[in-house]
């Protein structure tokens, strides 16, 4: 009997420290969960993650490089600034490679705000605004920080912002890309006598295949995207481009030849529609330009040098043949071509031109 009294009293021991424990809510279901702003009043607070913030903007930034390389890891940083600098308010989606459109369809979607942000060569404004060709004419500025900081001198902005705003773009980064070399695969390039009927590509600007031609290669133009495939096919013998963006292309698995001929300095820029820009309240534009001129910065100080010197000692252990041929010879050559093109400019083609050249003196 005893032994059953001590047996009835552990029991409900037992039973009451269970029944404390659930009163407790130890459970991991018990307590109620809500996503919604009323669920704490933290929700509001600055320190708040800012992850936690539902994006009010969503914006597709469509390009042309390929999802590996410097340029695509730049935008990748661009894009981390916005919605960093936005509190999470704009969510950046990355579109590489073409996926989202192709250059021109790319600046139809951003004249209508379909598309929100690209970056693209200066020359590919030649598009929209011929004023553009002039930044195409080979060997105009001494290397790629002296483009960019004439570009970004305010006499030059001043008419370049004007025309980025006509054709329905905001400019937010003028980045340097360095002096254009060329690649192939028939023999190494050390005279522009080599040139002859070489088939190249070119960007759709009249000054570069003019160039292009008076160094005597036939000029092709064609879709970046497409140049691979038909270096491979032989519709192309070569193409032309700075160091980091031929070898994140893989161009130095089908060309065996890397001249560097420095012959154009064409930088890229970040634009963003200006019809989505002008939408936005006075605190999120200022996000964007903040972001264009920090990314800027870290893409002219520190991505783009690193990628240069890592880029070309890379060509030269895959076995690249590089050669740097007397440059006297090519601008002697691309003198004819530049002469020809200052001819035929237009009134502000040529007032650009020679505010180009004044400017460059103070750089």
């Amino acid at each position: 009997m005893k032994k059953q009294k001590k047996l009835v009293a552990v029991m409900l021991c037992m039973v009451m420290l269970v029944s404390a424990l659930a009163g407790c809510g130890t459970g991991s279901t018990s307590a109620p969960v809500s996503s919604g702003p009323a669920a704490s009043s933290e929700s509001d607070s600055p320190s708040a993650p800012a992850d936690t913030t539902e994006p009010e903007y969503i914006f597709k930034f469509s390009h042309h490089a390929p999802a590996v390389g410097v340029q695509n890891t730049g935008i990748d940083y661009f894009c981390s600034l916005v919605e960093e600098y936005s509190g999470g308010r704009i969510k950046m989606e990355n579109y590489p490679a073409g996926q989202l459109a192709e250059k021109v369809a790319t600046l139809e979607g951003l004249v209508v705000g379909t598309i929100e942000l690209s970056e693209m060569a200066s020359t590919d404004f030649t598009m929209y605004d011929d004023l553009w060709d002039v930044f195409a004419m080979p060997y105009l500025f001494d290397n790629g920080m002296q483009t960019v900081r004439v570009e970004n001198d305010p006499r030059i902005r001043a008419m370049t912002d004007a025309s980025a705003a006509d054709m329905g773009f905001v400019i937010l980064s003028w980045l340097n890309y360095s002096e254009r070399n060329i690649i192939n695969t028939l023999k190494p390039i050390e005279t522009p006598d080599d040139m002859k009927g070489l088939k190249i590509r070119v960007m759709q600007s009249a000054a570069l295949v003019d160039a292009m031609t008076a160094l005597g290669a036939a000029s092709i133009t064609m879709p970046w995207t497409e140049c691979y495939s038909a270096v491979q096919q032989g519709v192309l013998d070569a193409v032309e481009n700075s160091t980091p963006v031929l070898t994140s292309n893989a161009f130095h698995e089908v060309c065996p030849y890397y001249s560097l001929t420095k012959h154009f300095i064409v930088s890229d820029q970040v634009f963003i529609s200006k019809k989505v820009y002008d939408s936005l309240p006075a605190d999120l534009q200022e996000v964007l330009i903040r972001a264009g001129k920090d990314y800027e910065t870290h893409w002219n100080d520190v991505l783009w040098p690193a990628a240069e010197e890592e880029e070309m000692q890379m060509l030269i252990d895959y076995g690249t043949q590089i050669n740097e041929p007397d440059l006297a010879p090519f601008m002697e050559r691309a003198q004819t071509a530049n002469e020809k093109t200052v001819s035929k400019f237009n009134e502000r083609q040529k007032e650009l031109y020679d505010l180009i050249m004044e400017v460059k003196k103070d750089y």
